[in-house]
């Protein structure tokens, strides 16, 4: 998978979490406020955006895995997460790549698998065994800020169809998990998961 830097993470926090669904949010923390520790799996974390809005609005005690294969970023996931003021939450991080997800002990004992901006860069094998593994391990699952194929330009401009066609051809390359299913992604996952009940 490509690098991400940490200051292109930083600009975009912000706006991903006003696109976050507050709705689907309190779905899960609700699905998940039986009383035993929130034992949560993040893949792909980066610098922890996902752990940082995720942790005040789900029910504590949480120990979270974040994982990434830049330890860059996860040492900055690691400090800031350590700031997480009156949370019940205890954070780890490990170093790995992710395109291979097959008989992968990081999903034993989750609770909780979540992926932030992620699914648009997988191809469909890795999405099914990712479905795959969550059910393995009956982890609830959340799966936020995916592209979907809608790009709305303003002011419009006439080549505004020309770069959203070489945008979605871009998003179905190869980011280091088999050709992406860029906006395909959501429909698939859907299906992927709904699949395995």
């Amino acid at each position: 998978m490509t690098a991400f830097s940490a200051d292109w993470l930083a600009l975009r926090e912000p706006a991903d979490v006003a696109a976050r669904s507050p709705s689907i949010t309190r779905a899960v923390a609700l699905a998940l406020s039986h009383g035993a520790a929130v034992v949560a799996l993040d893949l792909a974390s980066g610098t922890g955006s996902n752990l940082r809005y995720l942790a005040g609005r789900l029910p504590t005690p949480q120990r979270w895995l974040l994982v990434d294969h830049d330890p860059a970023l996860l040492a900055q996931a690691l400090a800031r997460g350590c700031g997480l003021p009156g949370l019940d939450c205890e954070i780890s991080t490990e170093c790995r790549d992710l395109a291979a997800l097959d008989a992968d002990t990081i999903f034993a004992g989750r609770t909780l698998v979540t992926c932030s901006a992620l699914l648009d860069l997988v191809s469909r094998p890795w999405l099914d065994r990712l479905a795959s593994r969550c059910r393995e391990h009956g982890a609830l699952v959340l799966c936020a800020l995916n592209y979907d194929g809608r790009i709305e330009c303003h002011p419009p401009d006439p080549d505004d169809s020309m770069v959203s066609a070489l945008v979605n051809r871009h998003q179905r390359t190869d980011k280091g998990f088999g050709p992406a299913l860029g906006p395909d992604a959501t429909g698939f996952a859907a299906t992927s998961f709904a699949s395995r009940g």
